[in-house]
């Protein structure tokens, strides 16, 4: 073993660094001789320093790069980091075992921090693949779930890039883009001059992309008026004037939903919601599906063809309009669509409408295809040809006035000739077709990708019409090699361009390599992922469709304002607090005999039954008398000032409560004089008799006054459990219904009164408390107010609050007032004063409305701030407030906010600032969030910035992922269980323990001028382990020609996605910032501006520094 592995292993960071710098000393061993050699010294003579390569392999392949990268601690960190400022390493070595580079081996351990590093080196290839073929993304995204891009959602973001020649890429110039560029769409709304301030940072969803020649066409996720295009306007294909659109805006007097559109050179198609088709643009070849008359008086100055343009939507009517339209495709020169038995065309027919060109030479209206008997899913249109592809996934063609199917069975050979032609066949069962020029495409059910040509009908126009039946062979350009490889989505373009998107989300464009050339090859779009949609255009435009991941959900826990308050009652508090044994039984066997008869989901008095057995048990154990019992009060609990009277029990209650949900009970404590009410005073204060004929009516009237709620005890599954368990009790139900229903008209409470004229269970159909509660801090929130009792004063403002309110929905205040011993400073008018000048008025509004009015998915509503940075940073102000305040519910509220709007570009700051305030829940949902965007946040240097605490963190939420995926190989219980099984025989064996040898002096060799090496990986596994000294621009080791891909690009790195800058001395650290590359991709902050902004950083994080 190498000196340097033999250190790693020992852990010795100091001889580890003496070892890489050449200042490490090593003893000679004594060479005995006659003349007396030993006598020296014991150990022998001194070995000159010598320094050691970083290069150097272990038995298995390894470098000390490899084993540190994979590992998490600490220490093998640190080594890491030594090994990165070593001017002489390699880091793009391949071991011998699985052809895995450190980066493979960091990002397989879920070591993102030793990830993060190497990338941020140039000389790191992170298109290097192992013995499988697998880059080191490709790897990661197996050992993950998650990372691949669902299909059946829609799409969050359209990039865009290439030749913007005809504005169809969109951008709002006439620049082309090299690299991929974010198009920031709109809504209606928001084009339009009043735009919902609601809305400005929600991102429009996009359900499908086409560009043609001239225009580009996207239908978003609205409701209505969901189509936006762009491009080059004359002939009216833009659907709104004959002037060109540079950004892609919605049209904006559309009041249709569009499901569906299809793009020619000078028409559009779109497909409603409704099953009928709009079209508009030049009808010069009759493609609209109408006659468009010409104008009375002609312009002059017009071309031919000009005159016929339709430049508003219009609906197709004719024979369709009774037809229910599923599909529409068009052709520069024709157009078609489907039903769900038939196929129409119209247009100009050169033989390819699928009736005889000489008696049909044009369509003007919509005709049915008589030829076709079966359904038709897709259909793609060229000049001189039509294409069906049938419920049977086989496809039908109509060329040259003859039609006949395209078989797909046999052996095909690519444009590169594999090297087992054999294994490579096409799937019969085809899913899509597209068309450009005289090229026609189409994508196999397993992820496939052929191509053919259909000639011109003058190279036919001499042979006889029986033989004049063309012979298509399908060419495959793509073929399944593995699953993540399948191509989902596919587009044509002109010259043999060709665009796919694969199962894992990555973007390929086939193009020739020079101008002229005949060699065509795929190259990986850099900087796009999770890509589910692309399209692209004769004119070298293209585009893709992103689907980004989305944060866990989270959700809320704890309390809501109606629980809070229902055990504000003191009854209730004490109650659950001191269950005995014999009542949680009683609970159990409740919540058993209920699911036994309905299953709990379904049970609509499940908690009905719980909270009347609670009060039943309260009463029970109801023993005023008894100094002993669990409800003697010897004073008053929780802030309770007044008592509910009914024969021999005294019911605790908050005045405050039975005033601001009715004004009966004011009028009541004032001394007015209420039916089946009277006031009354005892030794601790007030107290009011109720004229009821058991005190379980009095429970039930606070149960509704406290949590807008009632326990059905009238219903028979309530009451027969009831009557069964607490016979001691003798609960008269009828009587105790009809003392509620006169209570409820007294104390005017209008929403109980339609509950309790049925005979079962009904819920409440108007809830009260909230608003109530709400009014009532609205009315008394501004000092002085009688009726508030504590004044918290803000940096920027007094609030008069209610102590009974805040101590029921806030953990802070409930500690605070339930010690007696708190002296609080007092106002003038000697109401208690909470000093909290650290805190603002802004945020504590919502943390106050939240308190009093029990609102969550409604609580932010986005008009008070500019852009998302400020938004997000107001957000967390309330959070930061709810998290001293202790209210754990609102910090989810908060972290729900939060997560909402996550984006690649916020991520790792937002994960910090979660951690800063401890909300975990956030912090979790956030990285999963980052691990499934960990190729484009590590290729694009997101996280780079990230806080080393929470790097650590997100490294073991990504290793705890990993190995729930793949628990057997990673956790080791194979091993531990063999070493525990053998573990007497292991005791007896001599393993030797790796040590410390003298290392020999050699100097590196200048490269010989020999043929190149051709030696298999197979061979390299045979050699010596060697060691080269420095070797930054080495050729990483080819994988086994078993595995080669058949395919061009499976050699050729992707678009050049960083600088050639010259390999990277130093570590992360050391290196110059011009030696990362930025991203090229426009990752919003906000969707109210397209344009790059800095990464946002919270400012009380920063500040805290």
């Amino acid at each position: 073993m190498p000196n340097l592995h033999a250190h790693y292993y020992h852990g010795n960071v100091k001889a580890f660094r003496q070892e890489l710098d050449g200042t490490a000393t090593h003893a000679l061993p004594s060479q005995g001789s006659a003349s007396g050699g030993r006598s020296w010294s014991a150990g022998g003579f001194t070995c000159p320093p010598v320094k050691a390569d970083p290069n150097e392999r272990d038995g298995l392949g390894r470098t000390t790069l490899h084993l540190a990268a994979s590992s998490l601690t600490p220490q093998a960190y640190t080594f890491f980091t030594i090994l990165l400022r070593s001017p002489n390493l390699s880091v793009n070595l391949q071991d011998y075992e699985s052809g895995y580079t450190a980066l493979h081996r960091a990002l397989y351990a879920g070591n993102i921090r030793a990830a993060r590093d190497l990338l941020s080196r140039s000389d790191t290839d992170i298109s290097i693949k192992d013995a499988e073929g697998l880059t080191a993304f490709d790897l990661y995204n197996g050992t993950v779930e998650g990372t691949n891009p669902p299909t059946d959602v829609d799409g969050t973001d359209l990039y865009v890039w290439g030749v913007n020649r005809n504005f169809a890429l969109g951008t709002g110039d006439s620049t082309d883009k090299a690299l991929p560029d974010r198009i920031n769409l709109l809504t209606q709304r928001q084009a339009s001059d009043s735009p919902d301030p609601a809305q400005r940072f929600f991102h429009v969803g996009i359900k499908e992309a086409k560009m043609a020649r001239l225009h580009t066409a996207i239908v978003t996720s609205e409701a209505r008026g969901n189509l936006s295009l762009s491009g080059f306007g004359s002939g009216g294909r833009l659907g709104r004037s004959v002037h060109s659109q540079l950004s892609l805006l919605p049209l904006p007097d559309l009041q249709h939903t569009i499901v569906a559109t299809a793009l020619a050179q000078d028409h559009t198609l779109a497909l409603t919601s409704g099953g009928y088709i709009l079209s508009w643009g030049n009808n010069r070849f009759s493609q609209l599906g109408y006659a468009i008359e010409a104008p009375d008086v002609p312009n002059p100055f017009a071309k031919d063809g000009d005159e016929l343009v339709q430049a508003q939507p219009k609906r197709i009517i004719g024979p369709l309009k009774k037809e229910w339209v599923r599909g529409v495709a068009a052709g520069r020169m024709s157009s078609a669509c489907w039903t769900a038995d038939a196929v129409w065309t119209w247009g100009t027919n050169l033989g390819h409408l699928g009736y005889e060109k000489a008696a049909n030479p044009v369509q003007v209206n919509p005709r049915k295809v008589t030829s076709i008997s079966q359904p038709v899913i897709d259909v793609a249109l060229s000049d001189y040809a039509m294409l069906c592809l049938l419920d049977t996934f086989e496809v039908l063609c109509f060329h040259h006035d003859t039609n006949f199917k395209i078989n797909f069975g046999g052996p095909q050979r690519s444009l590169k000739t594999p090297k087992n032609p054999g294994q490579v066949t096409l799937d019969p069962e085809i899913r899509k077709l597209t068309s450009c020029g005289l090229t026609f495409a189409t994508l196999s059910r397993k992820g496939d990708v052929c191509t053919f040509q259909l000639p011109h009908p003058s190279e036919e126009a001499t042979k006889d019409a029986r033989d004049r039946y063309v012979t298509v062979k399908p060419q495959i350009q793509w073929a399944l090699r593995k699953s993540f490889t399948a191509v989902r989505d596919l587009a044509l373009g002109s010259d043999g361009t060709l665009i796919v998107c694969t199962a894992s989300g990555h973007v390929f464009v086939r193009q020739r390599l020079k101008a002229g050339s005949g060699q065509l090859k795929f190259k990986r779009v850099p900087y796009l992922q999770r890509i589910v949609k692309v399209t692209c255009n004769e004119a070298g435009a293209f585009a893709a469709v992103r689907v980004d991941a989305k944060p866990t959900h989270i959700e809320y826990k704890g309390k809501t304002l109606e629980e809070d308050l229902l055990l504000l009652q003191p009854h209730f508090r004490r109650f659950e607090n001191q269950m005995t044994e014999e009542d949680f039984e009683r609970h159990q066997s409740a919540a058993k005999a209920v699911d036994e008869d309905e299953d709990e989901g379904s049970n609509p008095v499940s908690h009905d039954i719980t909270t009347a057995i609670t009060m039943c048990q309260i009463l029970e154990r109801w023993q005023a008398t008894n100094s002993d019992s669990l409800f003697a009060w010897g004073q008053p609990l929780l802030g309770s000032d007044i008592k509910l009277v009914v024969g021999e029990y005294a019911i605790p209650a908050h005045s405050v409560i039975l005033c601001l949900r009715t004004p009966v009970f004011a009028r009541a404590l004032s001394g007015a004089k209420v039916d089946g009410i009277t006031l009354g005073k005892d030794r601790d204060g007030a107290i009011l008799e109720l004229d009821a004929c058991h005190p379980l009516v009095a429970l039930l009237l606070l149960q509704f006054i406290y949590s807008d709620n009632i326990a059905a005890v009238w219903d028979s599954r309530v009451a027969h459990i009831l009557q069964d368990k607490f016979k001691g009790l003798k609960l008269p139900i009828g009587e105790i219904k009809t003392d509620v229903r006169r209570f409820a008209e007294v104390l005017e409470l209008a929403p109980l009164a339609p509950v309790l004229q049925l005979l079962s269970k009904a819920p409440i159909a108007q809830s009260t408390l909230a608003p109530d509660v709400a009014t009532f801090f609205e009315q008394t929130s501004t000092p002085p107010s009688d009726l508030s009792d504590m004044i918290v004063r803000l940096a920027d403002r007094d609030v008069a609050c209610q102590s009974v309110l805040l101590r029921a929905r806030c953990p802070f205040f409930e500690a605070m007032f339930v010690d007696g011993e708190w002296a609080f400073e007092h106002d003038e008018n000697n109401k208690a004063v909470v000093e909290m000048p650290h805190l603002r008025w802004r945020p504590m509004n919502i943390v106050f409305r939240f308190i009093h009015e029990g609102i969550e998915d409604d609580l932010f509503d986005y008009l008070h701030q500019e852009t998302l940075d400020e938004f997000l940073d107001f957000v967390f102000e309330v959070l930061a407030a709810a998290t001293e305040l202790l209210i754990d519910r609102l910090v989810l509220v908060c972290s729900r906010v939060i997560a909402r709007h996550c984006n690649p570009y916020n991520a790792a700051a937002l994960a910090v600032e979660a951690s800063f305030y401890q909300a975990t829940t956030l912090k979790l949902s956030i990285f999963d969030y980052i691990i499934a965007c960990m190729e484009t946040m590590l290729e694009s240097g997101l996280l780079d910035d990230m806080d080393e605490d929470v790097m650590k963190d997100l490294c073991g939420v990504i290793a705890a992922k990993q190995r729930d995926k793949a628990l057997v190989p990673r956790t080791g219980i194979l091993v531990d269980d063999l070493m525990a099984k053998h573990r007497e025989w292991i005791a007896l064996q001599d393993i030797p323990v790796p040590r410390v040898r003298v290392p020999q002096r050699w100097r590196p060799k200048s490269p010989r001028i020999s043929p190149a090496d051709t030696t298999s990986m197979s061979q390299i596994h045979k050699r010596p382990p060697k060691s080269p000294l420095a070797t930054p621009d080495l050729k990483p080791l080819q994988p086994s020609t078993a595995v080669d891909d058949i395919f061009s690009m499976d050699d050729e790195p992707a678009l050049s996605s960083s600088p050639a800058l010259g390999p990277s001395p130093g570590s992360r650290g050391a290196t110059t910032p011009n030696t990362r590359p930025i991203t090229p991709l426009n990752l919003p902050s906000s969707s109210a501006s397209g344009s790059k902004g800095p990464v946002w950083k919270s400012r009380t994080v920063e500040s805290e520094k």
